[in-house]
């Protein structure tokens, strides 16, 4: 089914009968899919030979038109810390997090960390927890330990750990400490894209299990940095090669991925009705989101130049490339989509 978010509750109902005779579907033999986004609905025939019906079968909630599961992806960059870790050599550091906000069921079945009567437990223990500025005070104490041009890496912190992380510096007020400890970071996920494109997986579990023949447990932030720098060193690597340079990137970069993010967050709720009616994919309305435009602004360039506005407004320089895309394809669906139901005639 490829990259889909599902909901096991609502697919699981689906299933539970045809909606002609009753009996239960099977999911083996799907006749089709509709994607919607992270979405789709499958298209199951019923088994019983004498009703073969169609069964439209959702793989999740929806109100109106707007799939539940693309709007929980505009906001999928506001994860609290609740555990940190690094390690450099035979030195290592790690503290658990005392959250400001419950923590989610789903986050506690990951990370087996639960909070209760405001004491924080892993894996069912008592664990003694620092409030956040005092963990990234003793986080950021331990790197400046390490010395100089330190690069900070992890396992798709790029699109991920890294907006969490400076979320939380801008929170508590300590943006700026990246400057001053941090050359640049390191996203190990696509360093490992790069090194061993036949793999099928660049997850980090599998990462160990191909290369290392080794099992773990995952999503222990002291584990994870702890294999993961049993994985760099066995492969060794040299992620200053230039070959390597989109596994890298900077501070300043990494701040303007967060406000593209923040960007996108703001402006994607507002898009969904182009990708749940197909004419925008979920990763085009996030790259339109996250250039600052949102529904309203789309309106206004057709309003002023139809789909020749939209060409302008999306094609329109912006460092080495276009903001948006210039290709005709989108923009003429997006054109006709807001000219047959967005405009009254």
């Amino acid at each position: 089914m490829g990259r889909r978010i599902v909901e096991l509750g609502v697919l699981a109902e689906g299933l539970s009968g045809c909606k002609k005779c009753g009996l239960p579907l099977k999911l083996a033999h799907p006749s089709g899919i509709v994607t919607y986004g992270l979405s789709a609905i499958i298209k199951i025939p019923c088994y019983n030979t004498r009703c073969l019906h169609i069964n439209n079968v959702a793989t999740g909630k929806r109100h109106n038109k707007i799939w539940d599961a693309n709007t929980k992806l505009a906001t999928a960059r506001d994860s609290h810390i609740t555990q940190i870790a690094a390690v450099s050599g035979d030195n290592h550091w790690s503290c658990y997090v005392t959250p400001k906000i419950p923590i989610t069921n789903q986050a506690s079945d990951i990370t087996g960390i639960t909070v209760r009567n405001g004491r924080v437990f892993h894996q069912g223990k008592p664990v003694d927890s620092l409030s956040i500025s005092k963990a990234m005070e003793d986080f950021f104490k331990f790197i400046k330990g390490e010395g100089d041009n330190i690069y900070l890496g992890g396992h798709n912190i790029k699109t991920f750990d890294c907006h969490v992380l400076i979320n939380t510096l801008k929170c508590i007020g300590k943006s700026n400490i990246l400057n001053t400890h941090i050359r640049g970071f390191l996203d190990t996920r696509l360093l490992f894209k790069i090194n061993n494109p036949d793999l099928k997986s660049f997850s980090q579990i599998n990462l160990l299990k191909t290369l290392l023949n080794c099992d773990y447990a995952a999503h222990d932030a002291l584990q994870d940095v702890t294999f993961l720098q049993k994985l760099m060193e066995s492969s060794k690597i040299d992620f200053t090669d230039a070959k390597f340079s989109s596994a890298t990137f900077t501070v300043p970069a990494a701040f303007h991925s967060f406000d593209q993010s923040a960007s996108c967050k703001l402006n994607l709720p507002s898009l969904l009705e182009f990708v749940d009616n197909k004419v925008l994919s979920i990763g085009m309305a996030r790259k339109i989101a996250a250039s600052n435009l949102n529904k309203a602004s789309l309106l206004i360039a057709f309003s002023r130049g139809q789909e020749n506005g939209l060409q302008q407004l999306f094609s329109e320089e912006c460092g080495k490339g276009p903001r948006v895309t210039k290709s005709s394809k989108i923009i003429h669906a997006v054109s006709k989509y807001i000219s047959e139901h967005l405009i009254e005639s």
